[in-house]
């Protein structure tokens, strides 16, 4: 597999549990696909409603919108915190950067990088890929300095395929779908895949573009270096990585990277399973009517309202004909009747 196909295997994974987990809810709530939103989100508040005056049969639906919310939750904070991790690693690298030599410009041409090199003068030994939408390939002066011509364009084969792929979009993007849909067990297996599979396609374009021996060498001289600039949890991809996989395919092309993950699958199509059939064995809790909800301003109100005030009550049977179209038709039926 490659790093390509990895990245959409965990995106059609993620997505398909995501979109499952919503179909799942709808069907216990009683909904479908062309059900209006408000109706649903109704309907959502009547199960929070049941479980809260003592309905256990709303306990499965409640579960499910909770970790759909968690997800959600999780997945916009794991974007903001990769966002603020690669700003703040970029930062100092960013804050010297310029154009490159003529003759470092020469060897990117050759690799296709053209004019998307920049060199930085901050101290260490770094070269990464980075940009979501405008991807760019940044170089240090000090590895230019540590390496030979043909590991310099080694190293420049490595993030021009970095930047071909836009892998700093794809590392954001993979990050947010596998916190979003950590409940399904795959997902790290599917996102350490990636990661590992991604440099293993970088490496092996470099060695197709400047052969094997130039590759391991520039890796040998900066692997060892103190001044390595840590890029791990950004979106920026750098060409120092030093994986243990990464290194045992590049000693021996032929092996393959492992995958794992054989007990976190066998618990994804578990869970899969269970959402796909248990709407259909679980019986569906007792919810409130509308007609009885636009009903609670005038009798004694359930434990679930106590507290809130007949002003609180009427106002939110003032907001059932927006949510729920289906009231105005039950409030009708009653004003004609004796």
């Amino acid at each position: 597999m490659s790093g390509r196909n990895a990245f959409w295997a965990l995106v059609a994974a993620g997505t398909a549990f995501l979109v499952l987990l919503v179909m799942t809810i709808m069907r216990i709530l009683d909904g479908g696909i062309g059900v209006p939103a408000g109706y649903i989100l109704t309907r959502c508040g009547q199960t929070v409603g049941a479980l809260y005056t003592g309905e256990p049969r709303a306990l499965p639906a409640v579960a499910l919108l909770s970790v759909l919310g968690a997800g959600s939750a999780a997945g916009v904070l794991a974007a903001l915190r990769m966002t603020w991790i690669t700003r703040s690693a970029l930062q100092p690298a960013m804050r010297r950067i310029r154009a490159p030599e003529p003759a470092l410009a020469a060897v990117a041409a050759e690799v296709g990088l053209g004019d998307l090199l920049v060199v930085s003068d901050a101290p260490g030994v770094f070269s990464f890929c980075y940009g979501l939408l405008r991807p760019r390939v940044c170089v240090s002066s000090q590895l230019i300095a540590t390496l030979e011509t043909d590991e310099i364009r080694a190293l420049l084969a490595h993030e021009h395929h970095h930047l071909q792929r836009r892998d700093p979009l794809k590392s954001l993007i993979a990050e947010t779908v596998a916190a979003t849909a950590f409940a399904l067990p795959l997902m790290p297996t599917l996102h350490r895949a990636y990661r590992v599979r991604r440099e293993i396609d970088a490496d092996r374009a470099a060695i197709a573009a400047v052969g094997y021996l130039p590759l391991v060498t520039a890796l040998r001289k900066t692997l060892s270096h103190p001044g390595r600039l840590a890029l791990n949890g950004s979106a920026a991809v750098g060409g120092l990585d030093s994986s243990g996989a990464r290194l045992s395919c590049l000693l021996d092309p032929e092996t393959a990277p492992p995958v794992g993950g054989g007990h976190r699958a066998l618990a994804s199509f578990l869970i899969v399973g269970l959402l796909l059939v248990g709407p259909a064995l679980a019986p569906a809790p007792r919810l409130l009517a509308p007609a009885e909800m636009a009903l609670m301003s005038r009798e004694p109100c359930a434990p679930m309202m106590q507290g809130c005030g007949a002003e609180m009550a009427a106002m939110s049977c003032c907001f059932l004909p927006i949510l729920d179209p289906r009231s105005v038709r039950v409030a009708g039926s009653r004003q004609q009747g004796p």
